[in-house]
């Protein structure tokens, strides 16, 4: 996974809690400041 995120530019955002910078495999983003929005990835496809 690194190398497939390695290739994407880097995001500075202050609301951006979790980037692709830590290649974990869900995003977080602050809305406000008592609520965060949270995009996973649960299931990829492989591919044959």
């Amino acid at each position: 996974m690194a190398q497939a995120l390695s290739i994407l530019p880097e995001i500075e955002d202050e609301n951006l809690l979790v980037g692709i910078n830590t290649a974990d495999d869900a995003g977080v983003y602050k809305v406000s400041e008592d609520l965060a929005l949270v995009y996973t990835v649960d299931l990829l496809t492989p591919v044959v």
